[in-house]
């Protein structure tokens, strides 16, 4: 992804001319609040951007509807999309620190990528008074698909091209073009190179 910065952000934020009207105003919207924000970007309605300024999305980028991207304040993004990355329906992106998706990535619906989990090693405390754990980066190698309901937990690369299946769990590394599946997820096949 080309950086942006956020003045040419605003103004080269030209969305897709798919979808109705009100879709693209919906599209042009959004790209207005990001840090920055390559043209062709088309957002599903209803979407929901945390800290938007948090957000860097490349070009001809695709959140579909009920997307949740939920960053925390920061000077540096902390959410980077890729140039021609698509985001599925109820997929759910935590972004504390570090969420690096590169370019091409397709993450089907309902996938959940976080760089933080809630704690709960205090067995004598609720989870919920516990807090959140210290946010470790993930990244997503160009050309990756995630499968509809796969877990991508915190400190997680995806190398450039892997396949994660399914509702999959990934807990470690995923080298590139390895195909992964299971809970937790497990190294089932490889694609040719």
């Amino acid at each position: 992804m080309k950086a942006r910065g956020r003045s040419s952000a605003r103004a080269s934020a030209i969305t897709s001319q798919n979808g109705s009207r009100a879709d693209r105003r919906y599209a042009r919207r959004i790209a207005r609040t990001l840090g920055s924000c390559g043209p062709g970007l088309e957002v599903g309605r209803p979407a929901t951007v945390k800290n938007p300024r948090s957000v860097a999305v490349g070009s001809a980028v695709v959140i579909r509807e009920h997307a949740w991207l939920n960053c925390e304040p920061a000077a540096e993004p902390t959410l980077t999309i890729g140039d021609g990355t698509y985001i599925g329906r109820f997929a759910h992106i935590n972004a504390a620190r570090s969420v690096v998706i590169e370019d091409e990535v397709l993450i089907a619906d309902r996938v959940h990528i976080s760089d933080y989990q809630h704690a709960f090693d205090d067995p004598t405390r609720s989870v919920v008074g516990q807090g959140l754990t210290e946010p470790r980066p993930v990244r997503i190698g160009w050309g990756s698909w995630i499968g509809a309901g796969a877990v991508i937990m915190p400190g997680i690369t995806l190398g450039r091209g892997a396949i994660v299946g399914a509702n999959a769990v990934v807990t470690a590394d995923v080298g590139d073009h390895e195909i992964v599946a299971g809970v937790p997820a497990r190294v089932i096949g490889r694609r040719p190179t």
